[in-house]
């Protein structure tokens, strides 16, 4: 890890790791799965294709997000801005 100057002392550069031990075991992650059929899929993957946020997702990625997506449905909203 490379040293940072800041003035006349060095400061190292933040690290960030995921941690696998006995209790964040990496094998015991199991992803959520809501039922859906393929309309559903194919309306998620639609909306998710329009934001960034997903955009560096690869296929199999975006299968695991989209299957552990739930639909909720609202009748209406009134948004207002004051």
């Amino acid at each position: 890890m490379d040293d940072v100057e800041i003035g006349e002392r060095k400061q190292r550069a933040g690290v960030s790791a995921e941690v696998y031990g006995e209790h964040n075991k990496k094998s015991d992650y199991k992803p959520r799965v809501i039922k859906k059929n393929e309309q559903q899929k194919k309306r998620i993957k639609d909306l998710m294709k329009q934001s960034f946020i997903f955009s560096a997702l690869d296929l199999n990625e975006t299968n695991i997000v989209v299957d552990a997506m739930e639909e909720i449905k609202f009748k209406y909203f009134i948004l207002e801005f004051v």
